[in-house]
């Protein structure tokens, strides 16, 4: 491909000289591509204009406010220049995405209303922000007895807090079992080199990127205090939804990898590395400008744009100076727990197994532990409470 096409599909001539540079605060560099270790940057990037203005909408939370989405269609022109674009990606990004059901999809089965007790007023803070943002859509009166509803239900923030979660079990039942790759620390490591500098990129409400075709979006309703609503964009907990945002993105990232930018991405998280603190910066800034081209929103406040050597991504700390990678600590085991922390110890176990010596290994003592403990449909419920006797915490010390 010619250098002329790589600048146009980078975005480099649609957006004015004043939009397409980074706007840095008063603490202004010298060049917006360099920085300092001492220099705390505020970084806000042009979104290209849209057909309408940007519409603000306030939280629940006082002093916040909330952005209403930008359907990526609005960019359609600037994804059909995307070089060996599918036909799929363009189809999602033009009309929406199409649920890939297997077989028949499930019936109505009656208005199924979320009960969540005394956390309503988190459900309720939920519901305000989403329709803010225009994630989902109230349900008329007159067409509540039709589509599949599913229920939403509470689980704790690991920062404290709590967090509404759709349950699409379900539906997910009805859906193709599709395989995609994803990132794995081997190949994290595989593209880590010495002396490697880094900058880390996190995308704001992800799937929310991603349109439902409006026909399959009463499959994805929920009723709560007497109103019903469905999901216009593409929910967390559906299954297929990580493929769908990954093939997405990926699309995305072709004019980027062949301009000789390297980024590595896991969903919302991605990875720019480079040989010299220079060159991370420019394509930091290259990426960013690129997004804006496409629509897609960076989460600022989780970002990590200034260049360093040792950074912190996917739970693993990366160092290319000393060339070693670290994995974070699992949670500590109590006197007893139910199932399901189980479940998530063992894939910590496993994800951390690719730095970790022999790291499979480990994970057999307390597989066999638990296999004498815990009956097959117990697993499947996760509420089961399994004592943690002396033996479990000698097969797992570290995490004691």
């Amino acid at each position: 491909m010619r250098e002329a096409e790589r600048t146009r599909f980078l975005g480099f001539k649609t957006c004015p000289t004043t939009s397409s540079t980074l706007i840095w605060s008063k603490k202004e560099l010298t060049h917006p591509s360099l920085s300092t270790q001492n220099s705390r940057m505020t970084v806000r990037a042009a979104m290209p204009p849209t057909s309408g203005p940007v519409i603000l909408s306030r939280c629940i939370t006082e002093g916040t406010s909330v952005v209403r989405l930008t359907p990526l269609i609005q960019f359609l022109g600037a994804w059909l220049e995307l070089p060996r674009l599918s036909r799929w990606v363009a189809g999602t990004i033009r009309l929406g995405y199409a649920i890939q059901f297997a077989r028949s999809p499930p019936c109505f089965r009656g208005v199924r209303f979320t009960m969540v007790g005394g956390n309503a007023p988190v459900m309720r803070a939920e519901v305000a922000t989403l329709l803010a943002k225009g994630a989902i859509e109230t349900v008329p009166p007159a067409e509540m007895k039709s589509g599949f509803y599913s229920p939403y239900f509470i689980v704790p923030k690991k920062s404290g807090g709590l967090r509404p979660i759709l349950d699409l079990r379900v539906l997910n039942r009805s859906l193709h079992r599709l395989p995609f790759k994803m990132l794995m620390a081997k190949r994290i490591f595989e593209c880590v080199r010495p002396q490697d500098w880094f900058a880390a990129i996190d995308l704001k409400d992800a799937y929310f990127h991603v349109s439902i075709l409006p026909r399959h979006r009463p499959f994805l309703r929920f009723a709560f205090e007497g109103r019903a609503y469905r999901y216009a964009v593409l929910p967390f907990g559906l299954a297929l939804s990580p493929r769908v945002f990954t093939k997405v993105v990926e699309a995305a990232f072709v004019p980027l990898w062949e301009h000789g930018v390297r980024i590595l991405n896991y969903l919302d998280d991605w990875l720019n590395l480079a040989h010299s603190r220079d060159q991370v910066c420019k394509h930091r800034d290259l990426v960013l400008r690129h997004l804006a081209h496409l629509g897609l929103r960076v989460n600022w406040e989780k970002s990590k744009l200034c260049p360093v050597q040792r950074i912190s991504f996917l739970g693993m700390e990366i160092d290319s100076v000393a060339m070693c990678h670290i994995a974070d600590l699992p949670p500590s085991i109590r006197g007893q727990e139910c199932g399901s922390f189980y479940f998530r110890l063992l894939g910590h176990m496993a994800s951390a197994a690719a730095v970790t010596p022999l790291g499979l290994l480990h994970m057999r003592p307390l597989q066999l532990w638990l296999r004498d403990r815990v009956l097959r449909w117990a697993w499947q419920h996760g509420t089961l409470q399994v004592p943690v006797t002396l033996t479990c915490r000698q097969t797992f010390s570290p995490g004691t």
